[in-house]
Formats: structure tokens, sequence, C-alpha cells
């Protein structure tokens, strides 16, 4: 399957990344965790199968994860144009940001 490159902007680099999704995607799968958008449930699970085809590393140097050098010191060129296309793409339904509305995993 030929996927475009992801951006990710946000993550968290930790022991137990694997135990941690498969048990967001089975609390959002079993409706434990409640949710308006399937996009985490779908994150999770493709993480697994990244990780599933990596032997269980994530694997830096793949094309498609898409990672590329910045600097805290100048906004990247590409910044505005991708932040804008991934908040209107990823943008949560209307009352989903509402106190209480997703239970989430604690970050250890």
């Amino acid at each position: 399957m030929n996927r475009p490159p992801v951006v990710v902007h946000h993550f968290k680099w930790r022991d137990r990344v694997r135990q941690d999704a498969e048990r967001r995607a089975q609390h959002l799968a079993d409706g434990t965790w409640k949710t308006a958008s399937l996009a985490r449930l779908a994150e999770a699970r493709r993480l697994l199968e990244h990780l599933q085809r990596h032997g269980g590393r994530i694997a830096v140097d793949s094309p498609q994860l898409g990672f590329r050098p910045v600097s805290l010191r100048a906004v990247p060129a590409w910044w505005e144009a991708e932040a804008t296309r991934l908040v209107a793409t990823w943008r949560p339904p209307a009352g989903q940001n509402e106190p209480g509305w997703m239970i989430s995993s604690p970050s250890p």
C-alpha cells in the first residue's frame, strides 16, 4: 500500500509504548473509553501494525514516517501550511474538547 508520508507533531518516547498502544486500542474498541472520533483507535492500530512490521521497533529511518530535522531557533518554512492541514484534517468533532469527554491513558 502506498501511503503519503505522515508528519508527527507530538509523540512520547517511553518504555512500554507497545503495551500502552495495545491498551488504548482495546479500551477504545470495546467502549471502555468513550470518544466520538475513530482517529485515536486508528492511530493506535497503525502504531501496532508498524511495530509488528519492524520487529517491535519504531523505524525512525522509514520514509513513511516523514521525520524531518527541525530546530527551536527557527520555524521551518513548511510548518504553517503543514500545521494548518493537520488542524483541518484532525479537528475533533464539535463538543469533543469538553471536560470529561475523553478518558485517556495516563502517561507513566
